[in-house]
C-alpha cells in the first residue's frame, strides 16, 4: 500500500501535469480525484442522495471504497452487506436478549504470516429493538457451528442404542399386530350385530312401530359400534405402520448426529437445525431451542435412567 506522498511522487515521476496550466501536478490535486466518487458513474444530488450517471465509469464502486480505506480516509466497515450470499445459519436464530433477528457478515483479513486475503464470517444480533439495548456479543462461524453442535449433542444417540431402541419398538409393533389379528374376529362380530340391529330398527321405522325420536335415540348406540369397529378393521394397521415408520425415523436421526452436523456442508447443517426443532435462540454465546416432538423426550436432561429397560416392562402401545 502506498501513502499519499508516495503516490504524488510517483505522479511527478511520470511527469502528470495539471490541467490548463501545464505545471507538475500538485498533492492537492491527486488528493481530490482520488477522492471524487464521481469517477464510479454515481453523484450526489441535493447534497445527499446519490445517482447514477449515464456516462462511462473510470473505476469500480469496489475499488474506490478500497482507494479511501487504504489511504486512511475512511475507517474498514465493520458490517459487509449480505445480499446475494449464502450463510448457513442466518434466518433460523434470534437473539435470545432482544428478540431480533442474527444476521451475519463476512470480513477480509489480510494474514500477517504471508500477506494473502482471507475472510472471516461472523453472525451477530441487528439490534433493531428500540425498547432494548441489546449487548450481545457476536460469534464467529466457527464458535457458531459449535455451540450449535454442543446443544444437538443433547439429543443424540449412540449407534448400539439406536439399534437397541429399534428393536423395541418393533417387539411392541409385533405385538400390537398380533392382539388385533386376536381381536378382529370379535371386532368382525360386533359389526355384524350392530349392522342387522339397524336393519331391524329401519324396519320398524318403515312400518311405524316406533317413532322418529325413539328411532334416533336406540340407532345411535349401533351405528358408534359400526363406526369405531370399522375403523378398528380398516385404519389401525395403517396407523401402526405409520407409528412404526416414524419411530425408525425419530432413532435414525438422532444418532450420533452432532458428528454428522459437523461433516454435513451449509445447507445440510440449516436442515439439521430445522428439523431438530424451531424458535432457536442465540444468547450469552450458547443457543437453545424448542425442540419437535417426540425429539423433546430424548434430551438427555430429562432422559429417564432406565429408558432402555425392556419393553415389556413399560410398554406403550402404538396410536
Amino acid at each position: 500500500m502506498y501513502n499519499l506522498d508516495e503516490v504524488w511522487k510517483y505522479a511527478q515521476e511520470r511527469g502528470l501535469k495539471a490541467p490548463r496550466i501545464g505545471n507538475p501536478i500538485a498533492k492537492t490535486t491527486i488528493e481530490d480525484a482520488l477522492k471524487r466518487r464521481d469517477y464510479t458513474g454515481w453523484f450526489k444530488r441535493g447534497g445527499s442522495e446519490w445517482i447514477e450517471g449515464s456516462y462511462k465509469a473510470l473505476i469500480s464502486v469496489e475499488l474506490y471504497d478500497k482507494v479511501q480505506v487504504a489511504m486512511g480516509w475512511r475507517k474498514q466497515r465493520r458490517n459487509y452487506s449480505t445480499k446475494g450470499a449464502f450463510y448457513a445459519y442466518k434466518g433460523v436464530p434470534r437473539c435470545g436478549t432482544c428478540g431480533m433477528n442474527i444476521t451475519a457478515y463476512t470480513k477480509p483479513k489480510v494474514l500477517a504470516t504471508t500477506g494473502q486475503m482471507a475472510s472471516y464470517t461472523f453472525y451477530v444480533c441487528t439490534r433493531k429493538n428500540r425498547t432494548i439495548k441489546c449487548k450481545e456479543p457476536q460469534l464467529s462461524e466457527h464458535e457458531f457451528s459449535d455451540v450449535i453442535k454442543d446443544e444437538m449433542s443433547n439429543y443424540e444417540i449412540t449407534e448400539t442404542d439406536g439399534e437397541t431402541c429399534k428393536l423395541m419398538v418393533h417387539q411392541v409393533y409385533d405385538d400390537y399386530i398380533k392382539s388385533q389379528d386376536r381381536y378382529s374376529d370379535v371386532w368382525k362380530h360386533d359389526l355384524r350385530q350392530a349392522e342387522k340391529a339397524l336393519d331391524v330398527l329401519d324396519d320398524k321405522l318403515e312400518h311405524g312401530v316406533i317413532s322418529d325420536e325413539r328411532y334416533q335415540l336406540r340407532a345411535a348406540k349401533h351405528q358408534s359400534i359400526v363406526v369405531r369397529t370399522t375403523k378398528l378393521l380398516n385404519g389401525a394397521s395403517k396407523d401402526a405402520d405409520r407409528w412404526l415408520e416414524l419411530c425408525n425415523e425419530t432413532f435414525s436421526s438422532v444418532t450420533n448426529i452432532g458428528d454428522i452436523f459437523e461433516i454435513a456442508n451449509d445447507e445440510e447443517r440449516r436442515e439439521l437445525m430445522k428439523y431438530l426443532g424451531s424458535n432457536w435462540t442465540l444468547s450469552n454465546k450458547k443457543v437453545a431451542l424448542t425442540p419437535r416432538e417426540p425429539l423433546d423426550m430424548l434430551h438427555k436432561d430429562v432422559r429417564k435412567s432406565d429408558w432402555r429397560a425392556r419393553p415389556d416392562s413399560n410398554r406403550r402401545s402404538p396410536p
